[in-house]
């Protein structure tokens, strides 16, 4: 679950579009913003750990659209402490 944090790194990403998305599928169009989340996951032995790639660099909704790229993956609880740093 997004929290105060995640929305204080957003405005902290200049104004830059944020996206997300739960899955690969893309419906909330992650890959044309600014900063945008995937939801993914990974596994550790049988533990399935929820998390985010974070894309950054897309834009462009109308014509010419522009897809991220994909900078990091990172736990879900610690998406926040990493939008900064992406978006530099």
């Amino acid at each position: 679950m997004l929290d105060l944090h995640l929305v204080e790194a957003v405005d902290a990403a200049d104004g830059a579009h944020i996206k997300i998305s739960g899955c690969p599928n893309g419906c909330g169009q992650h890959h044309l913003a600014g900063v945008g989340l995937q939801g993914s996951s990974y596994k550790v032995g049988k533990l399935e750990v929820p998390c985010y790639d974070i894309f950054v660099g897309g834009g462009g909704y109308q014509g010419a659209a522009k897809y991220g790229t994909r900078v990091t993956r990172v736990l879900a609880k610690k998406a926040h402490l990493e939008i900064g740093r992406a978006h530099v």
